[in-house]
């Protein structure tokens, strides 16, 4: 039925799915709290998007540098220090929430820390995945990363909700402190994870400047790749401007409180399990094509559904086919990118495709919440419908016109071996 179960076939990649699942769920727990916590401080929707930007910008700004790290060194052994000073921020901040001494600067400068160590572990997983399973499995597996992902955001959410009322945003800190420890055993226990590097140990980037250069060469001189990362980073910067405002539009159009709020997080996360695990054949270039164009216009159609409802299962229904519809569109950008990358390069590149997404992210983020707070949520989250709407029809627009072009160009001379030259294919230039 799901065809990306077939990666779960994989002993090491089963160990990894489960140690991660555990680990990312203590990870949105914390979003949750978090998010919550500054709200309860400060009451403003613009510093719910300055701490998302304080989450995100460093991880951009040092994405090129975890590339190098991820083709020179193990990338074991870097997810396994990330997981260490990652449960390192946690207990911290557990701490100071216990203690009563929590200020708003201590979770901008927390955010700030994590956002440097998110920098190298969400670049070295986005390569890591190929030392753990065959090519043919690739997709597969690249999809389950994102089941990962956005089953956390169900389980974590759904726990936080219960916690923050019952016991407070504290407890949420410490027990991501503790879920880290999943993912330290799944990473020390695996057996086969082969480090593709170790073959190519002559070819792995010397230096600095010059191996992250390589790499923007590389990726100018493939049109796809440019493509695939300019659609995520439209996407990437519309849903956070919206999604940043949930708190804000939980309070202030639901009128419901931590419980509600985490409903509708967790329903996004199982709208998109549900997306990751449907992304088709990512080898079928028409068939990615037109699956991205209907999601970007179908995550449009939501936002607007969710901007003009008052009713909590109207806005539950719009998360999850938000949800659904945004992460049906990643796991086949990214695997699309994974098929044509050589390993030697691998860590450089997903490097690139991370610091679009996190350059586009905070922006998104932050713009929301000053938005927000300038003309209320709704108008905010409406502008980003709209926006998701526009880009389908221009991107229509332009296959279309691309395609006439292409049916009406007359026969083209025939080449050396006299086989007819075909024009290229609209989806190789886009």
């Amino acid at each position: 039925m799901f065809p990306a179960i077939r990666a779960l076939k994989n002993s090491d990649y089963r160990l990894y799915f489960a140690g991660q699942l555990l680990s990312m769920s203590g990870t949105f727990m914390q979003g949750v709290a978090q998010s919550w916590l500054v709200y309860r401080l400060s009451g403003s929707a613009t510093w719910l998007g300055i701490i998302t930007f304080c989450t995100q910008a460093p991880a951009f700004v040092l994405s090129p540098v975890a590339g190098v790290w991820a083709d020179r060194f193990d990338r074991r052994r870097i997810l396994v220090i990330v997981q260490w000073l990652s449960m390192l921020q946690a207990f911290a901040l557990a701490a100071l929430v216990f203690a009563g001494m929590v200020q708003i600067w201590h979770v901008a400068a927390m955010a700030i820390f994590i956002g440097c160590i998110n920098a190298f572990d969400m670049t070295t997983r986005q390569a890591f995945v190929v030392n753990l399973v065959e090519k043919n499995e690739l997709q597969h597996a690249i999809a389950l990363n994102s089941v990962i992902m956005n089953g956390s955001r169900i389980i974590g959410p759904a726990i936080a909700g219960a916690m923050i009322e019952l016991v407070g945003e504290k407890w949420c800190f410490a027990l991501n402190g503790f879920s880290y420890f999943a993912a330290l055993y799944s990473l020390l226990r695996l057996k086969n994870a082969c480090d593709l590097q170790e073959a190519k140990r002559h070819t792995r980037p010397s230096g600095m400047i010059k191996p992250i250069v390589d790499g923007v060469k590389y990726v100018r001189k493939n049109n796809f790749i440019i493509w695939i990362m300019a659609l995520m980073a439209f996407i990437s910067f519309v849903t956070p401007m919206c999604m940043v405002l949930l708190p804000v539009y939980t309070t202030e159009i639901l009128h419901g409180g931590a419980r509600m709020f985490a409903w509708l997080t967790a329903a996004i996360g199982l709208g998109a399990v549900f997306g990751a695990l449907n992304i088709g054949d990512c080898r079928n270039k028409p068939l990615v094509r037109r699956s991205i164009m209907t999601s970007i216009a179908l995550i449009g159609i939501s936002l607007i559904v969710l901007s003009k409802t008052s009713n909590f299962t109207v806005a539950l229904c719009s998360m999850f086919v938000l949800g659904f519809f945004n992460m049906s569109v990643y796991p086949r950008m990214n695997s699309a990118i994974q098929y044509v990358v050589d390993d030697s390069i691998r860590g450089r590149v997903m490097s690139l495709y991370v610091m679009m997404f996190l350059a586009t992210m905070p922006l998104g983020s932050l713009l929301g919440g000053i938005i927000s707070d300038l003309a209320g949520p709704r108008p905010t989250i409406f502008a980003g419908g709209v926006l998701c709407l526009g880009a389908m029809a221009s991107l229509l627009v332009r296959h279309l016109r691309k395609e006439l072009m292409r049916q009406t160009a007359p026969p083209k001379d025939k080449d050396h071996d006299g086989t007819r030259v075909h024009p290229p294919e609209p989806w190789l230039h886009p």
